[in-house]
């Protein structure tokens, strides 16, 4: 697949770095963005609907056919396994434009389970047999999103909509890679240590590099996701923290701006175990020009409420008041899934489990804002701070999170930013 056009035909009025942060580099333009942007919903789970309807189809075409489970080709790679093919590809376009067309800012490359871990790869899949192949499959899902991420900004400009289109690369944690759940436990065994999960992400950080930057044909950020141990935490501080080191005098090699999003099995812990203030504060030693959001994913919406509290209380004890630099707060991701329960022995959502109506889980979403901004601007009645700015914000969905919960939520906040006149 040849690479997507020169960023220029879809560069938005501010970077995300520049919407993260609160002060554009060269223009005053952030500050007519909103605080807060709509990142999209569950994405594979959204292919596999789709998938499921199209495999149905077929099957409804072929009356004598035995139905067959509806499943990704290559479980190990889960939604990547569509960028093998060009039906896959055209899939995954298809499924971009549908969270655009529902109102999202954002868009998440389908590469979560993009790796190199090569002990985990499909063992009899023919297309992905080296590295080389592996950062073909970066490319198609990058050069994908960006191809989604243009047509939008020029309906945006046809209709003189100022909306953001940017594309984040998705890159999943360790146990994404194990492909046996390690992610919703933490436990990735004794033979992992700091120095070899910093050596998993920077394969991938690499890989996504050599795509390009928002400016040329590249993603605009990084979301390095649902991380579920305190070691993975460890490992990413010193690796982020390495980064910045390492570019500090040379801003073209720069990596896009990243954000951890941490995977939380109650209203208090990591998957593992740890209390979320303790990853929390390694987290906190990334610079912020390098890591300017932190947030929570594949969480049951139920737990973020408590979990949300914990973590803007930890953004709120290190901001400064507000001043004329114009600078942000460390910013938050919010995309829980929807609290249903996989049955691995059927491969399937367990029926009346977790939130399954998009409006339902559009109000849990537009609630937990509500509950952070009255939360904010309580603390600061509550001592000297002089109204320190409330943190920029991205919110969306992880698994089974649908178009029409994306759409319900976006009706909410302009509603909401509107009634309030805010654009902080």
């Amino acid at each position: 697949m040849p690479r997507a056009a020169a960023a220029s035909t879809r560069r938005a009025m501010y970077s995300l770095r520049e919407w993260w942060m609160g002060a554009p580099a060269s223009s005053s333009a952030s500050s007519t963005a909103p605080r807060i942007l709509l990142l999209d919903g569950g994405v594979s789970t959204h292919l596999e609907y789709k998938l499921q309807q199209e495999q149905e189809q077929e099957q409804n075409e072929k009356a004598d056919q035995a139905t067959l489970p509806i499943s990704f080709q290559y479980p190990e790679i889960w939604s990547s396994s569509l960028l093998l093919t060009p039906q896959g590809r055209q899939m995954i376009l298809d499924g971009h434009r549908d969270w655009f067309e529902a109102g999202s800012h954002a868009l998440s490359t389908v590469t979560y389970q993009c790796h190199y871990h090569t002990a985990t790869w499909p063992r009899h899949c023919p297309e992905l047999q080296t590295p080389e192949d592996m950062n073909d499959l970066w490319q198609q899902g990058i050069a994908l999103a960006v191809q989604a991420a243009q047509e939008q900004r020029h309906k945006n400009h046809a209709n003189n909509n100022k909306d953001p289109d940017f594309v984040i690369a998705s890159s999943g944690c360790f146990g994404a890679a194990l492909a046996n759940g390690a992610e919703y436990t933490g436990d990735y065994g004794p033979s992992q240590t700091i120095d070899t999960l910093m050596a998993f992400h920077q394969g991938k950080l690499d890989a996504i590099q050599r795509c390009g930057g928002g400016d040329d044909g590249g993603v605009d950020g990084i979301a390095i996701e649902t991380v579920p141990s305190l070691l993975e935490c460890q490992a990413l501080a010193q690796l982020c923290s390495d980064q910045n080191s390492n570019n500090n005098d040379d801003d073209n090699a720069s990596l896009p701006p990243i954000w951890i999003s941490l995977a939380c099995r109650n209203d208090s812990e990591l998957n593992d175990g740890t209390p979320l203030p303790q990853a929390l504060d390694v987290l906190e030693t990334i610079p912020q020009n390098v890591l300017p959001a932190i947030g929570l994913n594949c969480c049951d919406s139920l737990h973020l409420p408590a979990l949300v509290q914990t973590l803007l209380r930890h953004v709120w004890e290190r901001s400064t008041p507000a001043t004329s630099s114009g600078a942000s707060p460390r910013g938050l991701v919010l995309y829980p899934n929807s609290g249903e329960v996989w049955d691995n022995a059927t491969q399937t959502w367990q029926h009346g489990t977790g939130c399954t109506t998009p409006n339902e889980m559009a109000t849990r979403l537009f609630a937990l804002v509500e509950q952070m901004d009255a939360s904010w601007d309580a603390w600061c009645r509550e001592t000297s701070h002089t109204n320190p700015r409330r943190p920029r914000l991205l919110v969306g969905g992880c698994c089974r999170t649908t178009p029409a919960t994306i759409a319900g939520l976006r009706t909410r906040l302009e509603d909401y930013l509107q009634n309030q006149n805010d654009d902080s």
